[in-house]
């Protein structure tokens, strides 16, 4: 018995591990042409989630929806692993998709939220990859 249920608790690590690594192996941070082929992305107002405040993001990496653009490109085995965001001076923010290769229990919606907490109160511009590029600008917040 013991035997048995060591190799089970084995093979269930293995498992989750393999899942985990073949999404992490995979991440890959996207382009703006990704983006757009893929239907676009859109962004909405800020809201507390889970404790916490974060910035809504709807983007479809499948290809299969068109957020804010009829998509050219289909990707059925993609999934977002995580939007990336970051500081681009005193009032713009950058944001970025990371895809990876769709596993078990990855989210596969089209909404996906990224963590405010690190930005001080104040209103912002956001725009996707380049802060520099007015062609990816995604709009303006405010973080309360």
């Amino acid at each position: 018995m013991t035997k048995t249920f060591f190799l089970m608790l084995s093979l269930m690590l293995a498992t989750t591990a393999q899942a985990g690594l073949a999404g992490w192996l995979t991440s890959s941070a996207r382009n703006w042409a990704f983006v757009q082929e893929t239907g676009g992305i859109r962004i909405s107002e800020p809201f507390e989630r889970g404790g916490k405040l974060v910035l809504p993001v709807e983007c479809d990496v499948t290809g299969s929806s068109g957020v804010t653009c009829r998509p050219t490109g289909l990707n059925s085995g993609l999934v977002v692993r995580k939007v990336g965001i970051s500081s681009a001076g005193k009032d713009r923010i950058v944001i970025l998709i990371v895809t990876q290769v769709a596993e078990q229990n990855r989210d596969s919606s089209r909404m996906h939220y990224a963590n405010l907490e690190d930005f001080s109160p104040g209103a912002y511009t956001v725009y996707y990859e380049d802060a520099d590029d007015p062609a990816k600008f995604l709009g303006r917040i405010r973080v309360k």
